[in-house]
């Protein structure tokens, strides 16, 4: 076959590596990774349509989500980051939403992850309040409960 030919060549190394990863890139079942970046210079775009059966534990069908998408192109790179809108309470929510990621070229190390959320609050305003302050469920109740308590809204 073509990928036997390949390996065994006798030229130079870097020239079998790209050839045998060009010939085992469509061949899944194979553990045979590649192992060189590929030239991707423009963008690459990820888009976050929804979630399903999503459960809090005490918030079931009361869960305000949202997604942190993180994507690393290059080995022991710095993550590029983005975060989609937050649904509120939606133990199905929709987003619809696309991101464009810059990319110069991606090596076989990259990832995606993608974070479903949920943020804290029972309001959009606490739910801002929270996310500004870093503050969990409980904290935001205590904030609200300290407030109330001084009179403030």
């Amino acid at each position: 076959t073509a990928l036997q030919l390949c390996l065994r060549r006798a030229d130079d190394f870097r020239n079998i590596v790209a050839t045998r990863d060009l010939l085992v890139d469509a061949m899944l079942d194979l553990d045979c990774a590649p192992s060189l970046p590929v030239a991707a210079f423009g963008h690459f775009m990820v888009s976050v349509i929804d979630a399903d059966d999503l459960y809090l534990e005490g918030h079931m069908g009361e869960v305000n989500a949202y997604v942190c998408l993180q994507l690393r192109l290059e080995d022991h790179a710095v993550p590029q980051v983005a975060f989609s809108s937050c649904t509120l309470r939606a133990p199905k929510p929709e987003w619809h939403e696309a991101f464009r990621f810059n990319a110069e070229r991606i090596e076989p190390s990259a990832c995606l992850v993608a974070w479903v959320i949920a943020a804290p609050g029972g309001t959009p305003e606490e739910i801002l309040e929270g996310a500004e302050r870093g503050l969990n469920e409980a904290e935001l109740r205590q904030l609200k409960a300290e407030q109330m308590a001084l009179g403030q809204p």
